[in-house]
């Protein structure tokens, strides 16, 4: 069973948070929900942090993969 890595479950939190608040900012922006502070930029930080945790999952399936190559290489 693979294991996962540091920043696949840092940035699949990351990611898992930029989109909940993208998500109540959509809601807000539509009067679904009432929430203080919601609008454009509050929904642009959240779609940003999102964005970047997603590339920090995906830097550590990267490393993840390389570093599984090299053993995998170095054992035969």
């Amino acid at each position: 069973m693979r294991k996962f890595g540091k920043f696949e479950i840092l940035g699949a939190a990351i990611t898992t948070v930029g989109l909940m608040f993208l998500i109540m900012n959509v809601l807000a922006y539509f009067d679904v929900i009432p929430m203080a502070g919601a609008g454009f930029g509050s929904a642009i930080v959240s779609l940003l942090m999102a964005t970047n945790g997603y590339m920090i999952m995906l830097f550590g399936i990267a490393s993840n993969n390389a570093a599984a190559a090299a053993v995998a290489a170095a054992a035969q």
